[in-house]
């Protein structure tokens, strides 16, 4: 784990659209994704004043640096607790579940908001 906020600085300047296009392409560089994969037409809250709007002003870079310095932390944690359980063999007979509010500021930018509630989504669990 890095230990600090400053490699992550200045990543989310371009705004929205430049940081999807860009996660976008890793993606594809890393072969995660097809290669003729279209990114999905942001449905999304528009930004006030400025070519870029209140996104570059500085209202929500921050929080969004802070967020991936909290999902950098959330990967540590969760790689330290699969250690954990995975010594005593008990890795494979737990049931591990992520659940998410959407981000630094607990809306989807990208995606219409779910049709589902989260006990229609557990209600397919089957516990063994």
């Amino acid at each position: 784990m890095r230990g600090s906020r400053a490699w992550r600085r200045g990543m989310y300047n371009g705004g929205p659209n430049e940081l999807r296009l860009r996660d976008l392409h890793k993606l594809k560089e890393l072969c995660l994704i097809a290669r003729d994969v279209e990114p999905q037409p942001v449905v999304a809250m528009k930004y006030r004043s400025g070519p870029r709007g209140s996104f570059v002003e500085g209202q929500i870079i921050p929080r969004c640096e802070k967020n991936a310095g909290m999902v950098e932390r959330m990967d540590w944690s969760i790689c330290h607790g699969f250690d954990y359980l995975e010594a005593p063999g008990e890795l494979d007979s737990t049931c591990v579940i992520f659940m998410s509010d959407n981000g630094t500021e607990g809306a989807c930018m990208s995606y219409k908001r779910a049709q589902s509630s989260v006990t229609d989504t557990f209600s397919c669990l089957v516990y063994v």
